[in-house]
């Protein structure tokens, strides 16, 4: 799904609520900016730390 533009508003909902793309955003620039070599244990290791310490906790 490129757009939420035109979801369901129960699904706008849920994406807004969980903070889902700017989530995906720091995932992301994460990756970008350290270029981990196993890419899939880098985000199974920074949604650990999202969860534990939230998104505002997140240090490049």
């Amino acid at each position: 799904m490129a757009s939420l533009r035109n979801a369901n508003p129960r699904l706008k909902n849920y994406f807004k609520e969980n903070y889902i793309p700017q989530v995906c955003e720091a995932l992301l620039c994460g990756i970008l900016v350290t270029c981990p070599e196993d890419p899939l244990r880098y985000l199974e290791g920074m949604i650990m730390v999202i969860i534990k310490s939230g998104l505002q906790n997140l240090l490049w």
